[in-house]
């Protein structure tokens, strides 16, 4: 018997231990979002899916048809344990290595995404192991890829609900500001490490 979309999302919620709010802060989204979705009431954005499939590593065409399995990758990757760091690290490799060939006719496109690889491979690449400064630098490059990801997210729902009720527009739009707030204050303190170690 094929499952529904809501179904699905349950489902990888269940996998994960997490509440519906957990879910949804975890996504970027509102807890309403992902409640509508459940339900069935509501159909989950491309974008949204996409998310899913890469930060829970979730089969896309499972997720949105019900075809297929519901993991991508045949191992199940705990982010706790070095093991699970490095599934998860080498399941991105292949990732970002078809999203590359799929760019590779676009040059602006594949230049952005090489370079940017390239200029935190090497900083990383310099950093001395024990150096607590290398801590704090990888921790507040985290921090702002995890609340870019949030904002993205956030501001896809804003635009495409645009014709939403005033409170959840109010809502999206708060979180945005705040984000947008923190996104710049890990910036300000990225670079003060850096001013800092010359």
């Amino acid at each position: 018997m094929k499952t529904t979309l809501g179904n699905r999302f349950k489902q990888i919620r269940k996998s994960l231990n997490m509440t519906q709010k957990e879910f949804a802060e975890s996504l970027g989204v509102t807890q309403t979002t992902i409640s509508g979705i459940e339900k069935d009431v509501a159909n989950s954005s491309l974008t949204l899916a996409k998310l899913i499939s890469l930060k829970y590593n979730i089969d896309e065409g499972w997720l949105l048809n019900g075809t297929g399995e519901m993991n991508y990758f045949p191992h199940e990757w705990s982010t706790e344990d070095i093991s699970g760091l490095m599934q998860k690290f080498e399941a991105m490799k292949i990732i970002l290595n078809n999203t590359v060939s799929v760019f590779q006719s676009d040059k602006n496109k594949l230049y952005n995404i090489v370079e940017s690889f390239g200029y935190f491979t090497s900083i990383v690449s310099v950093m001395k192991p024990r150096d607590i400064d290398s801590d704090i630098y990888l921790t507040m490059i985290y921090q702002i890829f995890e609340k870019l990801e949030k904002y993205f997210v956030n501001c896809y729902f804003h635009t495409k609900n645009g014709n939403a009720n005033f409170e959840s527009m109010y809502n999206l739009k708060k979180q945005e500001m705040e984000l947008q707030q923190e996104i710049i204050q890990l910036v300000e303190n990225i670079s003060a490490l850096f001013v800092k170690g010359c």
